[in-house]
């Protein structure tokens, strides 16, 4: 994986790389997921344990251990979800794709 990578876009949603100013917008968007799903699979049930969660995510980024993207919908420019990428291993450029949340894009 190349780490210099900061954005992917396609037709509806771009997804950018994880940083201080995505934590607020995926706050809202992750805790006000109507059926709670994110809450009760992650154990995740208060924005600042989020917050948290992604402060962990964005040392990890820096480590170049895993990457983290934030889903933006391009109709609202609003965050929709988030895609973590993890157990990068560059000798042998493999890496897991770990949980991918996309909550409120505009897919239609």
């Amino acid at each position: 994986m190349d780490f210099s990578t900061k954005s992917i876009a396609g037709k509806i949603v771009r997804l950018e790389t994880l940083s201080h100013e995505h934590i607020v917008g995926l706050c809202e968007c992750l805790m006000g997921e109507p059926d709670g799903w994110f809450a009760r699979m992650y154990g995740i049930n208060s924005a600042e344990i989020l917050t948290n969660a992604l402060e962990n995510r964005l040392k990890m980024n820096e480590s170049q251990a895993s990457r983290t993207f934030v889903t933006v919908d391009l109709k609202t420019s609003k965050a929709a979800g988030i895609s973590h990428f993890m157990k990068v291993d560059r000798s042998n450029r493999q890496l897991e794709i770990g949980g991918t949340q996309v909550v409120r894009a505009q897919f239609s």
